[in-house]
């Protein structure tokens, strides 16, 4: 699954990854896990953790998140996959101007 992300059109052009189960995704992602979900969570693993609860993790690094959203977040981090930067470069404030100090 790794060299097949790293070498993904959709990885180079920092576009969204695709789904487990969509053409061109190999078909051992659906081992490791469900149709519809991120190819990204192929390096997730889930534990229940009582009742109705989960925790997800990376089964790299074991970082953890009860939202999967994070952890999938975090498989993007770590193979630089920006898919959500804004095109816009002019839209960061470098400095903010001093305000004058109030007394209330």
């Amino acid at each position: 699954m790794e060299d097949y992300i790293k070498s993904s059109i959709w990885f180079q052009n920092g576009t969204m990854e695709p789904f487990v189960g969509d053409n061109g995704v190999p078909p051992c992602a659906v081992l490791l896990a469900r149709k519809g979900e991120s190819v990204y969570r192929c390096f997730v693993a889930t534990k229940k953790v009582g009742k109705g609860k989960h925790v997800h993790h990376c089964i790299a690094c074991g970082f953890k998140s009860k939202r999967l959203h994070r952890v999938l977040g975090h498989q993007r981090y770590k193979r630089g996959h920006s898919p959500f930067v804004c095109p816009d470069k002019g839209w960061y404030v470098h400095h903010l101007p001093r305000l004058p100090y109030v007394p209330v």
